[in-house]
């Protein structure tokens, strides 16, 4: 079942903000888990934001932040992903898929694009066919190296 986050949820999200992490391309880095804590309440509460969750038999399996902004350049508003992870022993559910559809179901009125990043380095391969498959067009790449 897809709902809306809650404070309440915040103990499983940072849950699942520490499993993203260890599969991300920065988990060579520490995880502030205080900081985390204070952007995903602040995020939550924001009701501009669109903050979901996929529940199964009351554990929090999934989650998409999403939010809506103007364009840099032009007055298109631009729906974007801020976070969309899924715990990996839930991935084969189809579950990434139901939140992208939903994303796209909140996006539809109050943007002009939709566009989802794939950059953490988990599964970026799986999610860009899943993209590729519903109807997502690339338009880009992005480059990452060690500054130091």
């Amino acid at each position: 079942m897809i709902r809306d986050l809650t404070q309440a949820d915040v103990p499983q999200l940072l849950h699942i903000a520490r499993s993203m992490h260890v599969e991300s391309v920065y988990k060579d880095y520490a995880l502030h888990e205080e900081r985390t804590e204070y952007i995903l309440c602040d995020l939550i509460l924001n009701t501009s934001v669109y903050s979901k969750g996929v529940v199964l038999n009351d554990e929090l399996i999934g989650v998409f932040l999403g939010e809506v902004s103007t364009d840099l350049w032009t007055d298109v508003q631009v729906a974007r992903d801020i976070i969309l992870y899924v715990l990996p022993e839930h991935r084969s559910g189809g579950q990434g898929v139901r939140l992208l559809k939903s994303f796209k179901e909140w996006a539809a009125p109050r943007a002009d694009e939709i566009v989802i990043s794939v950059f953490a380095g988990i599964e970026n391969a799986t999610l860009g066919h899943i993209l590729d498959r519903m109807g997502y067009i690339k338009s880009g790449t992005l480059h990452m190296m060690r500054a130091a």
